[in-house]
């Protein structure tokens, strides 16, 4: 079927400005022989820590973590989880996201294959695993880079790669210690506040820049377990961002996601099912990249510093002069909000004393 797809959307596909965003979906619609999914969603990951913690001889830590799913609180059960297994929490999450590629059943991969077809050399994703890896026509020219890449980011910046990389912004599992579970993670890579870790802080303005100058497509994102902490970073992300994004939806969740996204810059873009209608979407998407021909994107405008650091500082230490050449008789100068202030000009003060003299 043909879908009816937003002029925009088209136009950026054609231009070569779209940049798929590979969520949890995508690495779930990978299955074994048996037809079984490889990766674990949030809560059968968080079950499996419990079952471990359990076996391990620590029942309370274990209900701790129970408790905390049960609460479908994701993000605190993995943190009492991680601090529960203390250096075993990477052991585990190797043997959760690191499955043998040959376990995959071949088929299984044609949603992460047609990421690859959408023209674009950088897919961005929160996935740990190396699905996109498995599906890239590229896998031995493939780069995979996490937040900690910084040297790295400036190919990004430039929007020339001259080899295809994922972008891993939630950790990879070939470093499982850089994996975002937690919620300090999350606070590192997209902060409340103008306090953002050195580590952090290029992928931070870089993923910022890349929302205000290409156009983000989400694919494999849904209602599901733990997509409020997706929305959540998604709603502070996309504040102010300027050009618009799209996100492929189930049409069951269409209300639910319209909703989530009020307010944003992020258009839902239906389709039937799982399965073969959302390959068929996306058949139609790459046949438009495809139909600009082989021409690169343009060049992303240069990268301006952030400047909410100088601001806070502004803020913070610059909003108040204290006066201390005035006898007054306390032991602390006093302070005045600096715009009550009126500070004459030096001319203007010669003037003054002039007059004075005059007079």
């Amino acid at each position: 079927m043909a879908y009816l797809l937003p002029f925009s959307l088209v136009a950026a596909l054609q231009a070569r400005e779209v940049i798929p965003f590979a969520g949890a979906g995508v690495s779930r619609a990978v299955t074994d022989g048996a037809g079984q999914h490889l990766f674990p969603t949030w809560r059968e990951l968080l079950a499996a820590a419990v079952q471990q913690l359990s076996m391990n001889g620590l029942p309370k830590k274990a209900n701790r973590v129970q408790a905390a799913l049960e609460d479908d609180d994701f993000l605190d059960a993995a943190k009492h989880a991680r601090d529960a297994m203390g250096v075993g929490w990477f052991d585990f999450l190797k043997a959760q996201f690191d499955p043998l590629s040959e376990r995959a059943q071949p088929a299984s991969l044609d949603l992460a294959r047609a990421v690859w077809r959408l023209g674009s050399p950088l897919v961005v994703t929160t996935n740990y695993d190396k699905v996109l890896r498995w599906a890239s026509p590229q896998a031995s020219d493939l780069r995979e880079w996490t937040v900690s890449h910084a040297e790295n980011l400036a190919e990004i910046q430039r929007g020339r790669l001259e080899k295809p990389a994922v972008w891993h912004l939630h950790g990879f599992v070939d470093r499982p210690k850089e994996i975002i579970l937690t919620p300090d993670g999350y606070a590192k890579l997209y902060p409340t506040d103008s306090q953002v870790e050195a580590d952090y802080q290029a992928a931070s303005w870089t993923l910022r820049h890349l929302l205000t100058a290409r156009t983000f497509l989400f694919i494999g994102f849904g209602m599901e377990e733990a997509i409020q902490q997706q929305i959540r970073w998604v709603r502070e992300t996309f504040a102010g961002a300027g050009v618009k994004h799209f996100v492929l939806v189930r049409e069951r969740n269409m209300e639910t996601v319209e909703k989530e996204l009020q307010g944003l810059s992020v258009q839902p873009v239906p389709f039937a099912d799982f399965g073969q209608p959302l390959l068929d979407l996306l058949g139609e998407l790459a046949a438009h990249a495809s139909s600009g021909g082989a021409r690169a994107a343009s060049p992303l405008p240069p990268m301006e510093a952030d400047c909410r650091p100088y601001l806070e500082y502004l803020r913070n230490d610059t909003a108040f002069i204290e006066i201390r050449g005035l006898q007054l008789g306390v032991a602390v100068a006093p302070r005045f909000p600096i715009g009550d202030l009126y500070i004459p000009l030096i001319d203007e003060l010669g003037q003054r004393a002039g007059e004075m003299e005059g007079g």
